[in-house]
């Protein structure tokens, strides 16, 4: 049996793409990352279906696909139809692989993966990621951790900043959020010795959707100010470069060496809204009186939230859980003509059809529904961007076809990826769930300029590994590689396969399954903030900033 690496650390880089690294290594800009490529194992890896963050990181968190760990987007639907709730970590419905390493005596240290927020307990210390608030709630296991690291850091950031406007004041949140990550990282390594370790660094994916452009002089939004912002954006990649190098200083010698993204990039610039489509095809009928009352009160509410004594009556008249993303999705379900209405595009990235078979029994029986499924694939296939003349869609899946597992009832009908790997970037768009009285049904992107892409990247370093540059793996192949890597049997319920390719013949780790159950259900953590609408509020304005709740 080969001997175990001393150490494991999993790198997290959101959003990494080769289309943008590659020619940085190249010049020599990142001289970190440009070793470990030239004397490990690199290649391509694939995210999940939709490269969604909140969908690709609890992939990569439990090995399996979405349809057993329950996560489709940022938004879940709730028990009653058409109404939607932000996603978080105590959605997932699949243990994590930490989880399984902490029941084997290993401990592990996470800093800021995505979809670790309200914390659970570890064996070893986590500060959540993504999608937490601010440090003003529990954020961390154990608990006395956050007290002992507010006490040296004063304040903790969860994110790269909510002011989105202003690209400057983004470039300036991602730099000081990214260097406290790696303070935080080199601290609690020099303090403890885990044998995993994880950190994933948020901010680059942030600066790509809104600085894409500057990289790409075929977009249209490319400008004199162009060359300055590329080069800021280069200057933040060589941040964290160098933070990458500084974590490696920190572990055992001989440690295994791991750096992947959830999901990959490109440019954009076209916008499609789609429920307007199903709108003037007849297939979306909304109550023209309704809908209209419905937008001016979620206009009220947004206003209310800026002052105190509206704030209050805002609080007195509605449920406490209600932010404006929650109403938004209450009262166009209202706005809905259900009898009438046949589909929609949902907030959680797919087509529901208002179907007999629906978890809410609505009016369209199976041959009914099927025949408007296929009917809707292929004319949203055909469709074509008028002013471009491109296609916006690029593959429709049933999620019956894409997905397996007991979570599947919680899944949209139909899954329907835009165009986001094209060349220019007028041919690929970002999908708009916008339901309102407007009957454009494509227009320019902005303030976006770039978008998630399938394809990530993956690099693997150490003394074990092989060096190879042709990689081809799935981010669900992670959980079971690190398991297999620290000679831990994989569970085998997980979806992923171990990357046995990686290691050199002599110290390929020995493969072993066992039955295991999914899901320890007595782990699922509390939200102690589930009822506190400033803190929904807060989250719902991050995510709309990014364009997660177009």
């Amino acid at each position: 049996m080969p001997a175990t690496p001393p150490q494991i650390a999993v790198i997290g880089l959101d959003g990494a793409d080769w289309r943008l690294l590659r020619p940085w290594l190249d010049a020599g800009h990142l001289p970190t990352l440009a070793k470990l490529v030239e004397t490990g194992a690199s290649g391509d890896l694939m995210s999940t279906i939709r490269p969604e963050s909140s969908v690709a990181w609890s992939s990569f968190a439990t090995g399996v696909n979405p349809g057993k760990h329950g996560v489709y987007g940022f938004m879940r639907q709730t028990d009653q139809e058409g109404q939607f709730e932000i996603s978080n970590g105590s959605h997932i419905q699949a243990n994590r692989f930490w989880d399984l390493l902490g029941n084997a005596d290993k401990q592990v240290g996470l800093i800021n993966i995505p979809f670790t927020y309200p914390p659970r307990p570890v064996n070893g210390f986590l500060i959540s990621g993504m999608l937490t608030p601010n440090d003003s709630v529990n954020f961390t296991h154990p608990p006395e951790l956050k007290s002992q690291l507010l006490n040296q850091f004063k304040s903790l950031t969860f994110d790269a900043g909510d002011d989105v406007s202003d690209k400057q004041t983004l470039l300036d949140g991602s730099n000081k959020f990214t260097q406290q990550q790696i303070d935080l990282s080199i601290k609690l390594l020099k303090e403890q010795t885990p044998d995993f370790f994880s950190v994933v660094f948020t901010a680059l994916d942030r600066l790509q959707h809104f600085l894409w452009s500057d990289l790409d002089p075929n977009h249209p939004e490319f400008s004199d100010q162009s060359d300055y912002f590329s080069q800021q954006l280069l200057q933040h990649m060589q941040l964290v470069d160098a933070g990458i190098e500084k974590i490696i200083s920190q572990l055992t010698a001989g440690s295994l060496v791991i750096l992947i993204s959830d999901h990959g990039f490109n440019s954009f610039a076209r916008r499609f809204y789609i429920n307007r489509w199903l709108i003037q095809k007849g297939l979306l009928v909304i109550q023209a009186s309704q809908n209209q009352r419905n937008q001016t009160l979620v206009q009220l509410l947004e206003k209310m939230k800026n002052v105190k004594w509206l704030r209050m009556l805002k609080q007195a008249l509605l449920p406490t859980d209600w932010g404006p993303q929650k109403l938004a999705t209450a009262l166009n379900t209202q706005s809905f003509d259900w009898e009438k209405s046949q589909v929609y595009y949902s907030p959680d990235g797919g087509l529901r059809v208002n179907s007999q078979a629906s978890r809410f029994n609505g009016a369209l029986t199976e041959d009914q529904s099927a025949e408007l499924l296929s009917n809707v694939t292929q004319e949203l296939m055909e469709l074509i961007d008028p002013e471009t003349g491109n296609r916006p869609i690029a593959e429709i899946y049933r999620s019956a076809d894409l997905y397996q597992g007991d979570q599947l009832s919680k899944a949209p009908d139909l899954i329907v990826e835009p165009q986001r790997s094209a060349k220019s970037p007028l041919a690929n768009y970002i999908l708009d769930s916008k339901i309102d009285s407007s009957s454009d049904l494509f227009t320019q992107s902005d303030p976006y300029s770039g978008n998630h892409d399938q394809k990530g990247i993956f690099i693997a370093h150490g003394e074990q590994i092989k060096s190879q540059n042709d990689v081809e793996m799935h981010i669900m192949d992670v959980a079971p590689t690190v398991l297999s890597a620290l000679n831990l049997p994989i569970p085998n319920y997980i979806d992923g396969r171990p990357l046995i390719e990686l290691f050199e013949a002599e110290s390929q780790p020995e493969i072993k399954y066992v039955e295991s159950p999914m899901f320890d259900e007595g782990a699922i953590p509390e939200d102690e903030n589930e009822d506190d609408e400033d803190l929904d509020e807060l989250i719902e304005e991050r995510l709309r900033n990014l364009g997660y709740l177009d």
